[in-house]
């Protein structure tokens, strides 16, 4: 039996379809972004595109057959990497293919993007001792 929180790829495609037409509502089923975006709540996506998304926006991207939402940490020519709010760990990088859209609604101001930039420096540097660890630089 299919987990109401997964999907598959062609319902991904699906979704992906319908959000070049209008932004999509989606309701957030996991604590990974709280406290800016708790259990229950409804996002509103929009289309976006690969070269206009930047550290800090808050993407919904597809990725072990789950739809997540998370911050952007870093981005590359071909790739981004992301992770929750909630979590030392940082995603599997992200192939642009694979991003829904993106939340315009709730963005970061200076303030907590000073913040969200110590604490991702702070993880680094945990995690920079734990056995096999390599930094995100994919």
């Amino acid at each position: 039996m299919k987990d109401k929180h997964q999907f598959t790829l062609s319902e991904f495609k699906l979704l992906k379809s319908q959000i070049s037409i209008r932004p999509l509502h989606i309701t957030i089923a996991s604590e990974s972004m709280s406290p800016w975006i708790r259990v229950g709540q409804q996002i509103i996506l929009s289309k976006c595109e690969y070269k206009n998304i930047q550290p800090f926006d808050i993407i919904v991207f597809f990725q072990n057959d789950k739809l997540i939402c998370h911050i952007i940490y870093k981005k590359f020519d071909d790739h981004f990497i992301s992770k929750g709010l909630n979590t030392y760990k940082f995603d599997e990088p992200i192939n642009p293919e694979n991003i829904l859209g993106k939340v315009d609604h709730l963005q970061f101001g200076k303030f907590r993007r000073w913040v969200l930039k110590r604490e991702f420096r702070k993880i680094e540097k945990k995690l920079a001792g734990a056995e096999g660890f390599e930094p995100p630089t994919y």
